[in-house]
């Protein structure tokens, strides 16, 4: 009997153990809609970069913004 309990704590242990290094999902998206935003402020900064024209003499203003943006949204959901 006193076998059986001792192997019982031991994998409580590590399953205990195990939990605490794996990270939370929930801490990963726990702020869905700024996760959404950064998706597409990425994709938007792809359009612009990828663009033929420079929109009016915009375009480069217009990607420092929304490097910008991102970089404000990245630090925001660490």
């Amino acid at each position: 009997m006193k076998k059986y309990i001792l192997s019982g704590a031991l994998l409580l242990s590590l399953m205990l153990a195990g939990s605490l290094l794996m990270p939370s999902p929930v801490v990963a998206e726990g702020h869905p809609k700024i996760h959404a935003a950064l998706r597409e402020l990425r994709n938007a900064k792809v359009e612009l970069e990828n663009a033929a024209h420079d929109f009016n003499g915009h375009k480069k203003d217009a990607i420092a913004a929304v490097q910008g943006a991102i970089d404000q949204l990245e630090l925001c959901v660490k």
